[in-house]
């Protein structure tokens, strides 16, 4: 995973989430996070973020491509599963 502004590797994908603002909160309508294409278009999330509420690093979120090519978040599918809380 990444820890901060490291360079991402090859398996890394960029998904975009769109943002419900409310009272001029956030700044913006879209977050762009770094994931780990798990493939069926399935991604872990690899930082952290800033404006999306209910998602942390770790978590798998289903996502979508758009005709642009642009993979946008949809459902969280849940946490990450690792050997020790699977």
């Amino acid at each position: 995973m990444l820890s901060g502004m490291t360079e991402p590797g090859p398996e890394h994908v960029k998904v975009r989430f769109r943002l419900e603002i409310e009272n001029d909160w956030p700044s913006a309508g879209v977050e762009s996070l770094w994931a780990i294409d798990r493939g069926n278009g399935e991604v872990e999330l690899a930082n952290t973020p800033f404006f999306i509420r209910g998602v942390a690093i770790g978590d798998i979120v289903e996502t979508s491509v758009d005709d642009d090519g642009v993979r946008w978040a949809g459902r969280v599918s849940g946490p990450r599963t690792t050997a020790s809380s699977a």
